[in-house]
């Protein structure tokens, strides 16, 4: 998180570490989950920059963010995986057709 600290002061830098940490550690991201800590990170940024720094905020912010972002990933798996799955269905099917 410490590449994407800009313009916070010392108070408000601690506020943004704890809500990171309760964050990731809420969610069971562990530190060498790279993308999912910093999707963690950049929620808790973008809140603060918008003036939020309630912690409990910030955490609460954070988490759903980061489970709407994963559910989406899964659509999408799912969804790209219907399409394969139609696609060798077709083939099945015309090879048994013809």
């Amino acid at each position: 998180m410490k590449a994407l600290l800009g313009s916070f002061d010392n108070t408000q830098v601690a506020v943004l570490q704890t809500s990171f940490d309760r964050a990731c550690k809420e969610l069971g991201i562990a530190t060498s989950d790279e993308k999912g800590r910093t999707r963690i990170a950049r929620a808790v940024m973008d809140l603060a920059a918008a003036g939020q720094y309630d912690p409990d905020r910030l955490r609460v912010y954070a988490i759903s963010r980061f489970r709407t972002l994963e559910s989406i990933e899964a659509i999408g798996r799912v969804s790209s995986e219907r399409r394969v799955f139609g696609l060798l269905n077709c083939c099945h099917q015309q090879q048994t057709d013809g």
